[in-house]
This record gives C-alpha cells, sequence and structure tokens, in this order.
C-alpha cells in the first residue's frame, strides 16, 4: 500500500480546535454598536438568570491582556489570542452572558444566543456625545450602525445559534428585550444536555 500525501495525511489529523468541549451550560452572546445597550441588557439577563457577565473590554483591560492604545480611534487594543485563551475554560463551564461590541473571533461553540441590538441613529448620535466620543471614534461608530451587513456577517458566524436583532432606543425596547432573550434563555435551557445543542427561533 502506498503511503499518503502530507496534504492526504493533514486531512486526517484532527485540529486541537475542533475536539474543545462545549459549554457545559448555555451561552449569550450580546453585541451591537458602542452605546445601544449591551452592558445594560446584559447586566440585567445576569441577574435575572444568575448567569456570569463578562464585559470583555474590562475582562482584558483587568488581566492585562492588551496590545497598546489606539489614539486615533482612543481604544484599548486587545490581544486577542490571549483573551481567548483566558476566556476558555470561563465559556466551557458555561451560564455566561459575553458582551462586546465585536464578535466574530469569539469560537462560533461557546455561543448559543446571540443578541444583536440595534439603535436609531439620531439616538446613537446623541448617546455617543454623551460617552464623551468625538473624532475618528464617533464617525467610525456612526459608520458602524449604519452598515447592517454586520448583523448578517454576525448571524453567519453563529449558525446554529438562537438569533435576535433587537430595537434598542427606549425604556420600554430594554424591558420588552430582557423578556424576550430571559423567556429564550429559560426554554433553550429545558433542553441543554439532552442531545439538543441548538434551537428554532421560528419555534
Amino acid at each position: 500500500m502506498s503511503a499518503s500525501s502530507p496534504e492526504e495525511q493533514s486531512d486526517n489529523i484532527t485540529s486541537p480546535l475542533a475536539i474543545r468541549p462545549s459549554p457545559r451550560r448555555p451561552n449569550i452572546l450580546v453585541t451591537g454598536t458602542p452605546a445601544t445597550g449591551k452592558s445594560a441588557l446584559s447586566v440585567e439577563l445576569a441577574r435575572e438568570l444568575v448567569l456570569e457577565h463578562v464585559e470583555v473590554g474590562g475582562f482584558a483591560r483587568d488581566r492585562g491582556l492588551l496590545d497598546g492604545y489606539d489614539a486615533d480611534f482612543q481604544c484599548d487594543v486587545l490581544n486577542d489570542e490571549k483573551v481567548l485563551d483566558e476566556l476558555e475554560p470561563i465559556m466551557v463551564d458555561g451560564a455566561v452572558v459575553l458582551d462586546y461590541h465585536s464578535c466574530d473571533w469569539f469560537p462560533e461553540r461557546w455561543i448559543q444566543i446571540v443578541v444583536v441590538l440595534r439603535c436609531n441613529t439620531e439616538i446613537l448620535y446623541e448617546r455617543l456625545l454623551a460617552k464623551g466620543y468625538t473624532g475618528k471614534k464617533l464617525e467610525n461608530n456612526m459608520d458602524h450602525e449604519c452598515t447592517p451587513a454586520y448583523v448578517e456577517e454576525t448571524r453567519e458566524a453563529y449558525p446554529r445559534a438562537m438569533f435576535f436583532e433587537l430595537p434598542s432606543n427606549t425604556y420600554r425596547d430594554r424591558a420588552r428585550n430582557l423578556q424576550l432573550v430571559k423567556d429564550a434563555y429559560q426554554e433553550f435551557q429545558k433542553g441543554w444536555g439532552n442531545g439538543r445543542d441548538s434551537v428554532d427561533p421560528a419555534k
């Protein structure tokens, strides 16, 4: 029998990432442009569902997982690889609300429910100004919210997750979003561990 080529041999090797475990308990990802209300919703979900809230930017700063500071965009530069390594055991244990404005770099297996918050651009502009955003940082985030392609990119990054795209303009929106995601998580959790690792959002 002839020896297989290096390419054929590599096809038979399972990547270490592929055999890493899925979470013991389901996780929620809350994402969207800054000032859409991610952290407010995440904190409330964590409290109501007794989950751990991980705000990724603060998590990275607290653990020194940074590669520097971007003066143009007035923000920390995260070391993605180090952040993922530190998050791995937390996310595998599960029952986490992961809160960050970008998300397609998180492993798909971590995330069971995705919530993308959207905001009216006039309201968002005022919120960003109130947070002290100026210059390129303000412009970049307004452009991001005005380019809805990121919503589909997020959906494609987590094709097996329950997916919600929700308005976050008013306190009424915030209360409705909390109840909707809370109900979805509780329903999802009923089937977790019984061979059911995804839910049809239409059902």
